[in-house]
């Protein structure tokens, strides 16, 4: 069933004095808004996604290096620097280290929103080591709950360093929604994160689908080559823009996701 929304608008604004000849820029416009709005609440989540594919390829590069720096109780996690400021600036509360698994927990992990905690473990796969990562911030009235299942691709070497995978998150207001990489099978095999940005991606796609206002939405993310940095001044990451598609049940538009702190 089509959305009602647009025209109901579309009416109200006749109504008070708009010339047939205006609807269609206003529909625009109301379908441009319903976009920027649905990529402002999938954020989160594809933040949340980026920054975990980017703890996953250094747990990757980390395990295939044999072994790395320790996981010190009480100290930050020995992670790329932009990877610390992207979680919130956590500290290892607890760690279990052993040949060919690994878990930690991480406190004081923000990921952008509410302060909580991060559970992380990774043990070797046939062909990919398989991370899983679980967020739990405390808000007022409930939790935002985030699990990723990533997998990244044996030999985490620069440039192929592929992390494909799910993320599902609720939100403080109890909204569910999904990101996937990579958006489809037919475009490509995942993430190549940047080493330069660890929490960026240099290739590849993703997905986000939620629903919102009663309306299923989506937003296809098809090109990271396409993402444009902007250095904010008091900003502790560069702010990232990101061109995507974003879908209603009866209409689309594209729009930029800004992702950053």
């Amino acid at each position: 069933m089509s959305d009602p929304r647009p025209s109901l608008l579309l009416g109200a604004l006749c109504a008070c004095g708009v010339t047939e000849g205006e609807e269609p820029v206003l529909l625009d416009r109301y379908v441009e808004a319903l976009a920027a709005s649905t990529a402002e609440v999938a954020a989160p989540a594809v933040w949340s996604g980026l920054v975990l594919g980017g703890v996953a390829v250094e747990l990757c590069q980390r395990r295939e290096q044999g072994g790395g720096e320790p996981w010190v109780l009480g100290a930050a996690p020995p992670l790329h620097e932009e990877l610390i400021r992207a979680l919130g600036e956590p500290v290892v509360a607890a760690v279990d280290d052993q040949a060919g698994a690994f878990s930690a927990l991480l406190s004081g992990v923000t990921l952008g929103g509410p302060e909580g905690a991060l559970r992380l473990s990774s043990s070797p796969g046939a062909v990919a080591l398989e991370v899983q990562g679980v967020v739990l911030n405390a808000v007022e009235g409930g939790a935002v709950v985030a699990t990723a299942d990533l997998a990244v691709a044996s030999g985490c070497l620069p440039g192929a360093n592929l992390v494909s995978g799910s993320l599902r998150r609720t939100d403080g207001l109890g909204r569910e929604s999904q990101l996937v990489f990579p958006a489809s099978a037919g475009l490509d095999a995942g993430l190549a994160m940047s080493s330069l940005h660890p929490y960026l991606p240099q290739q590849g796609s993703l997905g986000w689908s939620g629903v919102l206002e009663g309306e299923d939405r989506s937003l296809l993310a098809d090109d990271a080559a396409k993402i444009e940095l902007t250095e904010e001044e008091g900003s502790a990451l560069p702010l990232a823009v990101w061109p995507v598609l974003v879908e209603g049940s009866a209409w689309q538009a594209a729009v930029e996701l800004e992702l950053g702190l």
